[in-house]
């Protein structure tokens, strides 16, 4: 009897032994708050991914790996925060950029506006200037002779008392039309030909005759 107490003893050691048996944690992959309480995503040591849970911290029994975990977690977080900080700063720089050029053009283009409307504005308050300048410049191109245009003389057809002054009727070469040219520009052109025409024309009166 003694020996068969002993085998019962020993199985419901084994069993006890079997029950209080601890898993080992091999790390944390994860954390979520539920119900108000922290819990972790466990890796098992000596288990596969797939075996993976979730367990509350009050249950777990490793602290190192828990402390490990949450510091690693806030310098991620720290590093989020300030990476995202980093680029919306730089959003708002090159919104800011972009504004300024976009005011900039703006300013440029009003700018240029207001000028072409002082212009058109300037041209339409003087049209007599505008039709004075083409006048002026029809007079100057009526008052060009063959002289000025390079032509050679070929005759004085004749002179004529004109507007308060001496005009003489030339031929040019090469052109059908004679042309009335101021005395004084005669003169100096061709002076041969203002004294050879004065002398054929030129009538001499005898003292008896008078």
């Amino acid at each position: 009897m003694k020996s068969k107490k002993t085998e019962v003893e020993a199985a419901s050691d084994n069993a006890t032994s079997e029950e209080e048996e601890e898993y080992a944690v091999e790390r944390i992959c994860g954390r979520r708050v539920r119900k108000g309480k922290i819990e972790y995503f466990l890796k098992w040591k000596g288990y596969s991914e797939s075996e993976n849970t979730w367990e509350p911290e009050e249950n777990l029994d490793c602290q190192d790996l828990i402390k490990q975990y949450e510091e690693e977690r806030a310098k991620d977080e720290a590093t989020s925060t300030k990476t995202e900080k980093s680029e919306k700063l730089k959003k708002e720089k090159d919104s800011g950029r972009s504004s300024s050029a976009s005011n900039k053009r703006k300013n440029e283009t009003e700018t240029k506006a207001a000028v072409t409307t002082k212009k058109k504005r300037t041209d339409s308050a003087n049209p007599e200037t505008d039709t004075e300048s083409v006048s002026e410049a029809s007079s100057r191109q009526s008052e060009l002779t063959g002289f000025d245009k390079g032509l050679e003389a070929e005759n004085i057809l004749g002179a004529s008392d004109s507007n308060g002054g001496l005009y003489f009727l030339i031929q040019f070469k090469g052109v059908d039309q004679a042309e009335m040219v101021p005395a004084s520009v005669a003169n100096i052109k061709i002076p041969q030909m203002v004294i050879k025409f004065y002398e054929e024309r030129l009538s001499w009166y005898s003292d008896n005759e008078e």
